[in-house]
């Protein structure tokens, strides 16, 4: 590197509060945008994992058996019956979709809380604790249920339940709709084979080679996978996510031409000595580099600063909601407010290359018009 253009960078980003200024800029919009990101992308793959295991499972096979699926792609296989119900207390009404399983495993449901009767005079039930308070019925209550027929020649079925246990996964948009039954007692009440579900759970390393393996299994049966079966919702998150992104995109864009001014501001203070500059031999390029050498260090340095802190800030937003939760606020009924923080450092790369990228085309176009900076303004003042 030219030895002026190291010396008066050096010089510059030492001396101009300016760029300092643009320093902090850079980094207050920096932390909150990765910050943003971290919580967007955690959010999504907590709300997909809590979708995935307690409802639906990655893949699912109905009215039949299922063959030849290999033991390294699959984390765990369940079968169920599956089926709709109104539940009513004395006074109120909840529409579910009622699940018949074997077992109500805490680990792989992952839930939060789960309390059990040990007083079970009837078929028992469990019911989230969201479904509970809006029933207003609590453990070893009595709830009448109708449910409703999966057969054409099928009638509904009034049957009365016991309160068993009550469960909650900190996602009320799932917790709302699901209710657990004893999977023998679920055979008796939905009948067709279509109500018979084979649940499996791929290995993390498997899941997004839905296609691929739903080709491996042999079966008579139907074979579906948890996006099929809920295509808006898988949709939604999509959407929100390349939403969330192009409006970040956008913010660091606007953010990074605010360096182009600094830019034009820096060239008017120092246009005296730039004249000094060229009076002296320096040339337009040397005085260029120079400048863009000096602005484009302090936004590289805003950018890191501003990584640092949008990861310290993402990483323990999980706690934050936490506490917001026990005031009750009805947004976080649409949002997680425990998962697990996760860093997607591909979508932070594009946004820092993206903001680095404009950042250096806007500062470079600014400054061309330091050709026009003369030494004759040493002697006229223009």
């Amino acid at each position: 590197m030219n030895p002026f253009v190291r010396l008066w960078s050096k010089k510059r980003i030492l001396r101009k509060g300016r760029l300092t200024g643009c320093m902090v800029l850079i980094s207050l919009v920096m932390a909150p945008v990765v910050a943003a990101l971290i919580f967007s992308q955690s959010m999504v793959n907590s709300m997909i994992e809590k979708f995935v295991r307690i409802s639906d499972g990655h893949i699912q096979i109905s009215g039949s058996s299922y063959e030849n699926i290999p033991d390294e792609y699959v984390l765990s296989i369940k079968k169920t019956v599956k089926g709709y119900a109104l539940m009513y207390s004395a006074t109120e009404t909840a529409s579910l979709q009622l699940k018949g399983v074997s077992e109500i495993n805490s680990d792989y449901l992952k839930l939060e809380t789960i309390k059990e009767d040990q007083k079970k005079n009837l078929n028992g039930v469990c019911i989230s604790a969201t479904t509970a308070e809006q029933l207003g019925v609590g453990l070893g209550d009595k709830v009448a249920m109708m449910v409703v027929p999966d057969t054409e020649h099928g009638v509904l079925r009034p049957v009365m339940l016991q309160v068993t246990s009550i469960y909650s996964t900190g996602y009320n948009q799932i917790d709302k709709n699901l209710a657990f039954i004893d999977y023998s007692y679920a055979t008796r009440l939905f009948e067709s084979a279509e109500s018979r579900i084979t649940e499996i759970i791929l290995k993390t390393d498997f899941q997004n080679n839905l296609n691929e393996i739903k080709h491996i299994i042999k079966t008579d049966g139907i074979i579906t996978d948890w996006q099929q079966n809920n295509i808006s919702i898988y949709n939604n998150y999509i959407v929100s996510m390349q939403s969330i992104l192009m409006v970040l995109i956008i913010i660091v864009i606007v953010a990074a031409f605010f360096t182009a001014s600094v830019a034009n501001q820096i060239v008017e203070d120092d246009s005296r000595e730039i004249a000094l500059a060229k009076l002296l031999g320096s040339t337009d390029s040397n005085v260029r580099k120079s400048a863009f050498l000096s602005i484009f260090a302090v936004t590289l340095s805003g950018m890191a600063i501003g990584l640092c802190l949008g990861i310290l800030i993402g990483m323990n937003l999980s706690p934050v909601l936490v506490l917001l939760s026990e005031k009750n606020i009805l947004t976080l009924d649409y949002y997680l407010v425990d998962f697990k923080a996760t860093i997607p450092w591909s979508q932070i790369g594009l946004i820092m290359l993206i903001m680095a990228a404009v950042s250096a085309i806007s500062v470079m176009i600014s400054l061309r018009h330091t050709r026009k900076i003369t030494p004759m303004r040493l002697f006229t003042g223009v």
